[in-house]
């Protein structure tokens, strides 16, 4: 009776919190999936309960994920940056992000803030020990990979071709990493994925070829490609990279 007591007490404070009058949506879904998370370690006669908790917890993420896909992107061209995004950040880079008042430019700042502004389901790991890793590899990432990119787009053929070979000599490096976990050092999807599977995407498009012995990449690159949150965020032009 005291377990379906805290379980009431409990389902109360989710309907509360969903019905909070704050407006944020996300936010409220992220305290009740917390709230459930909580409930979901009741006493075990309540298995039912838990296993019925476990799928709002489910639900909960996949309401999230899909408040993520009602953003509206809008393309400039770096050389002619539309007047808009020259009032809303001085340095007129892309990707910037504007969410109700607020201006975040910075693709890792960007990141991190959609990370914690849509709490479930979460793209970097809980403890800080765990956060501090992911964003040393992101770091890594940033600086081996995407510091190729402008070669590889737009560098003379001796430039591009450094870059090739760079970029192939980083992944063959990296192999092992992909082996660790299901996704890129981490059990689920994750915003390292989110920075890795861009540049493996393009590969066939910047002509680099991935030898044989790269099974584990070609797994990761099956599986991170099938991913419906990498699917939905690909360009027109991005999809037509490998049509």
């Amino acid at each position: 009776m005291a377990s379906l007591g805290r379980l009431a007490e409990g389902t109360a404070q989710a309907a509360s919190v969903l019905a909070g009058d704050d407006g944020d949506v996300s936010a409220a879904l992220g305290r009740a999936h917390a709230l459930i998370r909580q409930l979901a370690v009741l006493d075990p006669a309540l298995a039912d309960t838990e296993r019925l908790l476990d799928e709002a917890t489910i639900a909960c993420r996949e309401a999230v994920t899909g408040l993520r896909r009602y953003t509206d992107a809008l393309e400039s061209d770096p050389a002619r940056p539309p007047e808009d995004l020259l009032d809303l950040n001085p340095f007129q880079a892309v990707p910037t992000l504007v969410d109700r008042d607020l201006v975040v430019y910075g693709p890792g700042i960007i990141c991190e803030y959609l990370d914690e502004r849509f709490p479930a389901p979460a793209m970097l790991p809980g403890d800080p020990g765990g956060r501090a890793q992911a964003r040393v590899a992101a770091h890594r990432v940033e600086q081996d990979w995407y510091a190729l990119v402008p070669a590889l787009e737009g560098g003379d053929r001796r430039e591009e071709s450094r870059a090739k070979q760079l970029l192939l000599e980083t992944i063959l490096a990296s192999e092992p990493l992909f082996r660790v976990k299901p996704w890129f050092l981490s059990d689920q999807f994750s915003l390292l994925d989110a920075a890795v599977a861009p540049i493996l995407w393009r590969l066939s498009h910047w002509q680099v070829a991935l030898p044989g012995n790269l099974a584990a990449v070609d797994r990761y690159s099956q599986r991170v490609f099938a991913h419906a949150a990498f699917r939905t965020s690909l360009s027109e032009a991005e999809r037509d990279m490998r049509s």
